[in-house]
This record gives C-alpha cells, sequence and structure tokens, in this order.
C-alpha cells in the first residue's frame, strides 16, 4: 500500500470517529434525593421518609412517551412507647436484649387480669397470653422469635392499654 492509500484509510476513520462523537448523547450526572425525618418525644416516635427515584419510559398507543423522572412515594412508621403507671401495674421486664426468654417481674398489681402480646415493628402481634391469677413472675419464651426488635404491651382484659416496653431479640 502507498502512502495516500494510508492517508485515505486515516481520513476515513478520522472522518467515521468524528460522525459517532457529533451523534453521541452526553448525560450529566444528577441528584435526586428523598427527604425525610425523625420526630420523638418520650413517649413515642415518628419517622418519614418522602420521593424516591424512579427510571422509565412509558409510551402510549399515539406515541406519547414520559421517561426518566422523580416519582413520589412516602414511607411513615410510627412507634408509642406508652409508660406505665406503676400505681395501676408496677413491673420490670429482663434481661433486655434476651436470647431466650424475657421475664416480668410484678411487683406490684392492682388488677387481676393481664393480657400480654408481643408485636413485631410492622404491627402484626406474634404473641399472646392472658392471665387471670398472675404471680410474681411471668417468663416469656422468645427463643422461636427472629433477632430484631419487638413490643410487649400489656393491657386489661377489656382492652385498655396499661403500657408497652421495647425488647430486643438477639
Amino acid at each position: 500500500m502507498g502512502k495516500d492509500n494510508y492517508q485515505q484509510i486515516g481520513l476515513c476513520v478520522t472522518l467515521l470517529l468524528l460522525a459517532f462523537i457529533c451523534n453521541a448523547q452526553s448525560i450529566v450526572p444528577q441528584a435526586v434525593n428523598s427527604s425525610g425525618g425523625i420526630l420523638k418525644q418520650s413517649n413515642g416516635s415518628l419517622s418519614f421518609t418522602i420521593g424516591e427515584l424512579a427510571v422509565f419510559n412509558l409510551k402510549d398507543s399515539q406515541g406519547n412517551t414520559l421517561g426518566e423522572g422523580f416519582m413520589s412515594g412516602a414511607t411513615i412508621s410510627t412507634v408509642i412507647n406508652q409508660v406505665i403507671d406503676h400505681s395501676v401495674l408496677d413491673l420490670e421486664v429482663f434481661p433486655n436484649p434476651s436470647l431466650d426468654v424475657v421475664n416480668i417481674r410484678i411487683n406490684n398489681s392492682t388488677i387481676d387480669q393481664l393480657v400480654i402480646s408481643i408485636f413485631d415493628l410492622q404491627g402484626k402481634e406474634i404473641y399472646k397470653v392472658e392471665y387471670a391469677t398472675f404471680r410474681n413472675m411471668i417468663n416469656i419464651d422468645v427463643s422461636d422469635l427472629v433477632a430484631g426488635t419487638y413490643v410487649l404491651y400489656f393491657k386489661t382484659r377489656t382492652d385498655q392499654l396499661l403500657g408497652s416496653y421495647w425488647i430486643i431479640k438477639r
């Protein structure tokens, strides 16, 4: 091949690269952030998150296109921690965190019936027991629970909330 052929090939390659560069799209990095917050008091908390990034392309039958955008969504969770009135029910919950058994020591009580429930953080009741008469110590087997945080509720038989405790299963 002669010198002219190499120049022609070089010119063709340069033109081809220039054509690709001119038709290429440039994507500028952008951030779309969600927002949220948490509010806390002595008897509970509220946390929320709003917004999520959604990248999509939708085309309807008439050729209209919607693509790449911000989709608003919301997640809200509430936790209420009721303080127990110790003049009605004075108790201790231990050990916390626990591996196998949660002990409830009742120091003093003016009620004769007690309902104890355990809820997971999604609000699903996973344990419930009713005591018509109870001693000073109640033991709850939590060995079958998945490791995590739960809420232990104390209620009367008429469903009056006496109080709640956070318990952690290791």
